[in-house]
């Protein structure tokens, strides 16, 4: 895990900064999005924010190969309210709507 650790470092850059506004599905806006969910979490608490926001993002829940959704499973059990800002902002970043499957062509 340290030799794969290592190599992906290298390939991180600082995290977007805050915009004007949090628009869901565009990564440009994770800033902006971290400092949303740091305001929502310090007001109404991690339950009651992520319980609504994840109703919210639902939908997307399988953008990014499911990694919002892990990642907010992985701060919910931390309990830290800094990691679960950034991993809502993750998924809100990162949100797009798979859509319905198409019918199958043929009977399984």
């Amino acid at each position: 895990i340290a030799a794969f650790a290592a190599r992906y470092e290298k390939k991180l850059g600082p995290a977007p900064a805050a915009t004007a506004e949090a628009r869901l599905g565009r990564p440009e806006d994770y800033g902006s999005w971290v400092l949303f969910f740091d305001a929502e979490l310090a007001r109404d608490g991690i339950e009651k924010t992520v319980g609504l926001w994840a109703s919210r993002l639902m939908p997307g829940a399988g953008s990014f190969a499911f990694h919002g959704l892990i990642r907010v499973a992985y701060a919910l059990d931390s309990g830290d309210p800094d990691e679960t800002a950034r991993a809502l902002a993750s998924w809100a970043a990162s949100y797009a709507e798979l859509g319905a499957l198409p019918p199958p062509s043929s009977p399984a």
